[in-house]
């Protein structure tokens, strides 16, 4: 894997520099990258989930399946699946490191797997990837960003807070199973394609995930997102503008509480889908 094309790609991609995304090394066995906590990004209790590290585990877990290779390709992530430990620290850095699994020459796709932790040693997060080869250009005029450009004051009308209003995910119906919710890509969350970024749809249907979950904890009952499944099959572009979040529920178990979710663009086409899994503590 060569660091000047990684460092490239991640000095055009403005969803990774609003999040503070830095390149940290790699080799053939593995890639490493790195940010600061956000605390605007934790959710209620101080718990870092896929809302502040969605893209740190995108940019890592995405390079990976290519690491080992003299050259490294423009992919994307097609799809990843990630366990989340639940766990809350007061550290103020994450690390991720991310391994080759295998690549598949004949379709052009790379598996990948990834590991988030604190800088004290906390694990978050697991993950595996699969990435694609796609033929695009970076385009000019991606904003240089920083997390101090992220919009962390409150931005949506519900009371869903923190992540919620910094995705600015904004809940227009709950009935019976089901939670609607709006979102309007914004010029930080873009790759350096001019779409939206893969973390950044993975933290966006996790937080969708965890807002439709609330009604389903009981009075002094807490919950975390503890694994989730995310089809990455179109990234909106800024153009597309609102764009529609319906999660249903599809069980309520004593513990376990599995919910899906699909990102559609106004006129229903499906965007991004996930399969989701709250854990009530």
């Amino acid at each position: 894997m060569q660091d000047s094309a990684t460092s490239a790609l991640l000095s055009r991609d403005a969803a990774a520099a609003a999040m503070g995304v830095r390149y940290v090394r790699s080799d053939h066995d593995s890639v490493s990258f790195a940010q600061n906590t956000i605390p605007a990004l934790a959710d209620d209790v101080g718990r870092f989930g896929l809302p502040m590290f969605g893209v740190l585990l995108d940019c890592t877990v995405g390079s990976a399946g290519y690491c080992a290779s003299e050259t490294q390709p423009i992919a994307v992530v097609a799809s990843m699946s990630i366990a989340l430990t639940g766990a809350t620290s007061h550290s103020a850095e994450l690390v991720a490191d991310g391994w080759p699994v295998h690549v598949d020459d004949t379709t052009g796709t790379a598996l990948g797997r990834a590991e988030v932790r604190t800088g004290d040693g906390v694990v978050l997060a697991t993950a595996t990837a699969r990435a694609a080869k796609v033929e695009r250009s970076m385009i000019d005029g991606i904003p240089a960003l920083s997390p101090a450009d992220l919009p962390l004051g409150p931005t949506s009308t519900t009371d869903s807070g923190g992540p919620a209003d910094v995705y600015g995910l904004t809940v227009v119906d709950r009935s019976a199973g089901t939670t609607t919710a709006s979102v309007e890509p914004k010029s930080w969350m873009l790759n350096p394609f001019g779409s939206v970024q893969g973390g950044v749809l993975v933290g966006l249907m996790a937080t969708a995930t965890e807002v439709a979950a609330r009604p389903l904890a009981e009075r002094g009952q807490g919950f975390y997102l503890a694994d989730i499944g995310v089809d990455l099959i179109r990234s909106p572009a800024l153009s597309m503008g609102e764009l529609i979040i319906e999660t249903t529920l599809v069980r309520r178990g004593r513990r376990f509480c599995l919910l899906d979710s699909e990102l559609r663009t106004a006129d229903g086409k499906t965007l991004v889908r996930s399969h989701g899994t709250i854990l009530l503590t």
